[in-house]
């Protein structure tokens, strides 16, 4: 009867021990798992607000760029001989600054919106464009990633106001490669793969590490018209 006894606790024990262990072990696992997942959550709420950070801190670096840019234009369009409306004279001072500055080519705008370039000496009607017609009005202004008329290649154009006795007398233009705009974000990113890359308005990429994505004026959401994937982005 003992012997019995003593085999029956010893069963019961055995599976008292076992069931213990085995609460203990899916607590484990669940606190662990809860503890996986508020992890999880923080680091990528962590994330976001450090990519917001970057955003914000990129934009404003773009946007210093660009004024800083237009600044030092604007000096050369406030030059005497610039403000002469001549363009000889003004072929003449001007030429030295292009590759200095780091511009394809410089252009003097007359007030119809007729362009005549430094070094090629081509001409081109811009009197329909945008970034011209807001130049002319008196406004600096970049023209985002558009196609050339004399290149037929993507690039970003700057324009200042040439100002004369108190009146926009024309505008001077500087033409830069189209991915000149990824020159100022090439460093940012998040994490060691992550890479920064600009869209305007529309949804065109104006500036990304795949330069031909820019030449071909990429637009997720043209794209994703026809692709779904794409609906996402």
């Amino acid at each position: 009867m003992k012997t019995e006894n003593r085999k029956m606790n010893r069963s019961i024990s055995t599976r008292i021990t076992i069931y213990v262990s085995v609460l203990a072990l899916l607590i484990c696992v669940v606190v662990g798992g809860v503890s996986i997942l508020m992890s999880r959550s923080s680091m990528i709420e962590e994330a976001k607000i450090s990519l917001i950070s970057i955003t914000g801190l990129g934009a404003e670096r773009i946007k210093i760029a660009v004024e800083d840019r237009l600044l030092i234009l604007q000096e050369l369009a406030n030059r005497a001989r610039t403000q002469t409306m001549d363009f000889e004279v003004q072929q003449e001072s001007l030429r030295g600054d292009v590759e200095r500055l780091g511009y394809m080519e410089f252009g003097v705008v007359t007030p119809d919106g007729q362009v005549r370039y430094i070094w090629g000496d081509n001409t081109a009607d811009l009197s329909d464009r945008h970034y011209i017609k807001r130049v002319l009005n008196g406004e600096s202004n970049v023209s985002g990633v558009i196609i050339s008329k004399v290149t037929n290649s993507a690039v970003v154009m700057y324009a200042v106001p040439i100002i004369s006795e108190g009146e926009v007398a024309g505008a001077l233009i500087g033409r830069r490669d189209g991915n000149a705009l990824f020159e100022i974000i090439e460093d940012m990113g998040h994490g060691d793969e992550g890479y920064a890359y600009i869209i305007n308005n529309l949804g065109t990429i104006i500036a990304h590490p795949d330069k031909e994505l820019v030449m071909e004026q990429f637009s997720f959401i043209k794209e994703a018209e026809s692709n779904p994937s794409y609906e996402s982005v």
